[in-house]
């Protein structure tokens, strides 16, 4: 951010008006100021989402990062990069980090910041406890309807879920590729998982922007390609979803909701909805 730069309070905008190491000061939307309500902004570096909290009283605070420590305030807490978030039903937030950081964390209600997944370690471990499992560049998060996070381990082939303080892989046998269609999740090959979603059925998809497919894990644990052929490229609209070539598909999320059909955004090619 620099001065001048316009940041958003849900529809309304306000403008920077001056940066320094505790924060930004901003003008605030006309008839706001005597509302406090916190809002969720996304400022990207490089590949990294970095979280940040707006309050209605013209200041932004760091919303996670800077210091080390389980427990602490999240804004003096070292998070490395981070990626994707998700809230809960208790309004709590979990973002995975990578490049470096290989974690999840939530900051809870009270603003601290609780580490929940990953030992730090850049390698992909076997399933076990949470926090002491390495896992292996964290991206896309999502909460099943019975409040389980799933999160999407790019660099290390596959998707585990957190239950009782432990990790359980639900796709991918850590191995590149996307083989497997037909058959258990837990035998196929989920290479470079990145989005992750539920839809409105309970079921599991998963993009993989390397090999240009969404994929798609039932409630009986089997997984299929629901979109792409596994080819780059651009395909027109109207073309059936798993004769298109796509892009590197990235987030994804169930459109219309309820439908069962779903949209996913691509860094080439075009967005598309199937």
């Amino acid at each position: 951010f620099v001065a001048g730069s316009t940041v958003r309070f849900g529809d309304a905008g306000a403008v920077v008006v001056s940066v320094d190491p505790d924060g930004l000061t901003v003008t605030t939307p006309s008839g706001e100021m005597s509302t406090t309500v916190d809002v969720a902004v996304s400022n990207t570096n490089g590949m990294a989402t970095l979280p940040r909290a707006f309050s209605f009283n013209g200041r932004i605070g760091t919303f996670a990062g800077g210091g080390t420590g389980h427990g602490r305030p999240a804004a003096s807490v070292d998070v490395g990069n981070a990626f994707h978030g998700v809230f809960d039903a208790l309004g709590r937030y979990y973002f995975s980090t990578g490049l470096g950081g290989n974690r999840i964390f939530r900051v809870e209600g009270d603003g601290t910041l609780a580490h929940v997944a990953g030992s730090g370690t850049a390698v992909s471990g076997p399933d076990g406890p949470a926090r002491e499992t390495a896992i292996y560049g964290p991206r896309g998060l999502a909460l099943s309807a019975a409040g389980e996070l799933y999160f999407a381990e790019y660099s290390g082939n596959r998707v585990r879920k957190i239950v009782d303080g432990g990790l359980v892989t639900v796709a991918g046998n850590g191995t590149s590729g996307r083989g497997g269609d037909d058959g258990g999740a837990l035998d196929a090959s989920v290479g470079t998982p990145y989005g992750i979603a539920f839809d409105s059925l309970g079921r599991l998809l998963i993009t993989q922007p390397s090999n240009y497919v969404v994929r798609r894990v039932d409630t009986n644990g089997v997984i299929t390609t629901v979109a792409g052929t596994g080819t780059g490229g651009y395909s027109p609209a109207a073309t059936v979803a798993t004769a298109a070539n796509l892009g590197s598909v990235l987030p994804v999320i169930e459109h219309p909701p309820g439908s069962g059909g779903f949209i996913v955004g691509e860094t080439s090619g075009a967005a598309g909805t199937t």
